[in-house]
């Protein structure tokens, strides 16, 4: 093995455990969708104390921060807009079509549908509609974060546009403000992951040695201060479905899961957890399907064993789909994106 080929192999080791958060991550929204449908006392837990979901999803987003970067700055734009479109699109345009053909939320024959389901498919349906498929909420949040990484790059910032952590933070406590001065429900969530996102680039920048201890740990705890006061402090606006507190926790405790796992990276193996990381794009959208199959009867037991059902069906198609839909367009697209020699980030 060559000097450069040992050189990535020491690299990818050192962020093999960003794999195993995403694997976590993974199951933890999975399984506390199902936990929900099959629990009463789980589900006003959830709702009061913490949400294992939604810190699954702040985990992600962090891991998802750390990780673009990195990678578009090796990139040119178009080659980074081509991988990330087939990576993304083919297996939720899958499950976008499986929805609506099991769950059709509309009629065909009204052009509404047809329009509400194109809009879905574009990935950015959340800044109009809500998402057919229920996860995909977070799907249009991510492409936000990709077009910011974009306008970025395109005029040559993209190592210091983690600094948007403190703009999004800042947009979140005017929304919450807004939320008490108005009275109706904003949508808070966009700039706490766009914070969480960007936070995750500040990290990975960190990591890697292109940002300072203190500009980083300042960030780290700005961040997180600010937007855990500001969530606690939400008015009864939601408190019957995402209450202040709860938001708070919620988020804090995705972002403590991912530090914890850094801290670990040495110490604690997780190859199955490393494994689920590979299908974690699979997993979070094929358990949205399964997660139905417990509402099939008013059972106990079967509700149960159909959830067992649900979860382990869920790992096992993710895979399939993981070896033979993801991993062909993930080759097709680095095949036929545009040719790139010898380029370096500006």
């Amino acid at each position: 093995m060559d000097a450069s080929n040992n050189n990535a192999t020491r690299e990818r080791k050192r962020i093999d455990w960003l794999d195993w958060v995403r694997g976590v991550a993974a199951v933890s929204v999975m399984l506390h969708h199902f936990a929900e449908k099959l629990s009463p006392e789980y589900a006003d837990f959830s709702r009061t104390y913490f949400d294992m979901g939604r810190a699954g999803v702040v985990a992600f987003f962090v891991a998802s921060g750390f990780v673009i970067p990195l990678t578009y700055a090796r990139q040119r734009t178009d080659v980074f807009f081509v991988r990330r479109v087939t990576r993304l699109y083919p297996l939720y345009l899958l499950i976008l079509l499986i929805t609506v053909l099991v769950q059709p939320q509309g009629s065909w024959s009204d052009p509404r549908w047809w329009l509400e389901i194109a809009l879905n498919a574009t990935m950015l349906q959340e800044l109009v509609i809500p998402s057919l498929v229920g996860v995909a909420w977070t799907l249009t949040i991510e492409w936000l974060f990709y077009y910011q990484q974009i306008g970025a790059k395109l005029i040559g910032v993209l190592e210091k546009s983690w600094v948007l952590a403190y703009a999004w933070t800042g947009v979140f406590v005017l929304m919450v403000i807004a939320e008490y001065v108005t009275g109706s429900s904003l949508p808070i969530t966009i700039p706490c992951l766009l914070a969480a996102a960007f936070l995750g680039q500040a990290f990975s920048m960190w990591y890697f040695g292109s940002l300072g201890s203190r500009a980083f740990l300042t960030s780290l705890t700005i961040v997180i201060g600010v937007l855990a006061i500001a969530s606690a402090s939400r008015s009864s606006v939601e408190a019957d479905v995402w209450p202040g507190p709860l938001y708070a926790i919620s988020f804090v405790g995705g972002l403590a899961f991912v530090l914890v796992a850094y801290l670990l990276r040495n110490k604690l193996r997780l190859p199955w957890a490393v494994w689920l990381g590979s299908l974690s794009y699979a997993v979070y959208l094929v358990h949205s399907l399964l997660t139905e199959l417990p509402d099939l009867t008013d059972s106990a037991p079967v509700k149960w064993a159909l959830a067992g059902v649900g979860i382990v069906g869920t790992v096992l198609i993710s895979w399939f789909l993981h070896e033979n839909l993801e991993q062909k367009f993930i080759t097709w697209g680095r095949k036929y994106s545009p040719r790139q020699r010898n380029y370096s980030a500006p």
